[in-house]
């Protein structure tokens, strides 16, 4: 499975059938709603997945890509697209680690056989903070709570892994992702589609409308929004105009709590979509706990710095044969 992260997310894929019979069977089987940008289509429809998560989301993006092939829907044209919305609203996090952390407060560990014998949904509910389920031995040491396959009497030393409950900063995060994306936009052009980029008005750049400084300059979610919203309070109503940039906000201030990305070309293809998912995944995961000079460009190459920022080897591959693909550059 490609999906790491415990991150709840969404998907809206937009696509085309050649028939009115066509599309009636794809909404007997999934939650299909019309979109504004499809109409001169007469048979069109956006699939919009329920709270997805963890294998079992990646689960549910395989079959509904399937139903839509089986029923010959089609994402080829320069209309379509495919937003992925990523949930914000983290109540807490969770850190992993070999070691006993310096600060054992809101700590459990778990032992390498017992972590070996659970499932793998199990583990993502570890990774969660969720140990509801661990029904082995469990003994509480110094404020640590140990699960174990059987009994323990002191801390080990080795063959156990922490896990550390933390309640992230949601302003933080979220001016670490708004600066982000801004900063890099060039990047996020360079690795789309050209029908997702050079003046498309549904997937703005950041870069094109927000300036970094004003966004650092933020101290709290208030001034964020402000600057979000150009000044206004808040934006008007569901289609404030501001959702449409290629990373939109407007979804996490507006109540919905997440951060949507929408600069992906059509396609139903269970394998791109998860690919996409799992990079931005990355970024807004590593983007919790990393400080903002971790984000700022380290060279006058801002497509190596974007890479070298990433945390994982598939995302890094990902992003270089994209931008080779859509925009010929090479990075290392």
């Amino acid at each position: 499975m490609m999906i790491k992260s415990d991150r709840r997310f969404g998907v809206e894929v937009e696509f085309i059938c050649p028939t009115q019979r066509s599309i009636n069977q794809i909404r007997q089987q999934l939650n299909i709603v019309e979109d504004g940008s499809l109409r001169p289509h007469r048979y069109a429809g956006e699939w919009v997945t329920p709270i997805l998560q963890g294998s079992s989301g990646e689960e549910a993006i395989h079959h509904g890509c399937m139903v839509l092939k089986k029923n010959r829907a089609s994402a080829e044209e320069a209309c379509t697209s495919v937003h992925v919305h990523l949930d914000g609203r983290n109540e807490r996090i969770v850190t992993k680690t070999n070691k006993m952390p310096s600060n054992t407060e809101n700590c459990f560990a778990v032992s390498n056989a017992l972590y070996k014998s659970i499932t793998q949904s199990q583990r993502e509910a570890l990774s969660r903070g969720s140990v509801d389920f661990l029904v082995p031995s469990s003994t509480s040491i110094d404020g640590i709570r140990y699960y174990s396959l059987s009994p323990i009497f002191k801390h080990p030393t080795a063959n156990y892994t922490y896990f550390t409950t933390h309640k992230p900063d949601r302003f933080a995060w979220l001016q670490k992702v708004f600066y982000f994306y801004t900063l890099y936009s060039q990047v996020m052009e360079g690795i789309v589609s050209n029908s997702r980029k050079f003046g498309n008005m549904y997937c703005i750049p950041l870069g094109e409308s927000y300036d970094v400084d004003k966004i650092l300059a933020c101290k709290d979610m208030n001034q964020l929004s402000s600057v979000w919203y150009k000044g206004s309070r808040s934006g008007g109503g569901h289609y404030d105009n501001s959702r449409y940039h290629n990373v939109n906000l407007h979804s996490f201030f507006n109540g919905h709590g997440t951060v949507e990305i929408r600069s992906h070309g059509g396609t139903i293809d269970p394998q791109k979509i998860m690919l996409w998912v799992h990079l931005h995944q990355q970024i807004v995961d590593k983007l919790e706990t990393c400080r903002i000079e971790d984000i700022k460009p380290k060279s006058d190459n801002i497509y190596q710095d974007f890479v070298d920022f990433l945390p994982d080897q598939l995302s890094k591959a990902y992003v270089k044969r994209l931008l080779g693909y859509y925009s010929n550059i090479k990075v290392k």
